[in-house]
């Protein structure tokens, strides 16, 4: 009978540490495959990041394009002001020039 639940303790022993064996191999497995479908998804993201850069060159030369026009007109109503001061001695005339040649400006 001794043997019998020696035996019977050492089999317990033996399938629970099987089962802590299993349960830990799974673990790992587990943490490996959430792995690599980490790297897959910043590979992905640097693909999406690459694809866009493109884009982004065309929105800056479009913006540079804006920025040149709007610094050209900054420039005349500068060179204009003077002009207009000389011209015209009333200050309302001068300020309703201004506003006619600046709306661009704002926006």
């Amino acid at each position: 009978m001794a043997l019998l639940i020696a035996l019977a303790v050492g089999l317990g022993i033996i399938l629970v540490l099987a089962l802590w064996f299993f349960a830990i191999y799974n673990g790992l497995v587990r943490l490996r495959q959430e792995v690599k479908n980490s790297w897959a998804q910043i590979d992905v993201q640097l693909k999406r990041r690459h694809d866009l850069i493109p884009n982004l060159v065309e929105t800056v030369k479009g913006y540079a394009g804006h920025e040149k026009s709007t610094l050209e007109e900054v420039v005349k109503a500068r060179l204009l002001h003077p002009l207009l001061c000389s011209l015209f001695a009333h200050r309302e005339r001068r300020q309703e020039i201004l506003s006619l040649t600046c709306p661009k400006l704002i926006t």
